[in-house]
Order: structure tokens, then C-alpha cells, then sequence
């Protein structure tokens, strides 16, 4: 089955069996996706905090390495 549409490009491809499995937003620090069979769902951290892949929460910005481009073309 296909997953539903979130309505943003940059959500990644979740597998089908993937519970948990968490993905920084590639255009905002402070946004991240969890996968539950098969689909993303977007979360945003609270005010002032950036998404920290190294720990799977959010953090302060001085301890996140973001990486995340806003002008990132994700339909691309």
C-alpha cells in the first residue's frame, strides 16, 4: 500500500515495518519526522529548540550540528 500524502516533499520513505525511526527535516532545524507503519509524521520542537539526531530529541541550538538548507528542492 502507499502511504498517504503528508503534503511535504521532504518527507522520507518509510518502510512499511518501520516503527520509531526518526528523520531530521532537511530545511528546518527545528522540524523531524517519525515513521509508524510506513508513514511520517511531522514533528515540530518547542520554540528555540533544534532537532538533535545525535541524542533523537530536541536540543539548544549551540549543541545541534544542523545541517538543514532552506532552500532545499526536495521535489527535485
Amino acid at each position: 500500500t502507499e502511504a498517504p500524502d503528508i503534503g511535504d516533499p521532504c518527507a522520507p520513505d518509510c518502510p512499511s515495518e518501520s516503527f520509531g525511526s526518526i528523520y531530521p527535516h532537511p530545511a528546518n532545524c527545528s522540524l523531524f519526522f517519525q515513521c509508524g507503519a510506513g508513514v511520517p509524521y511531522l514533528h515540530t520542537c518547542n520554540s528555540g529548540l533544534y532537532y538533535n539526531p545525535e541524542i533523537y530529541q530536541c536540543d539548544y541550538p549551540e549543541d545541534v550540528e544542523c545541517t538543514a538548507d532552506p532552500d532545499i528542492d526536495c521535489s527535485a
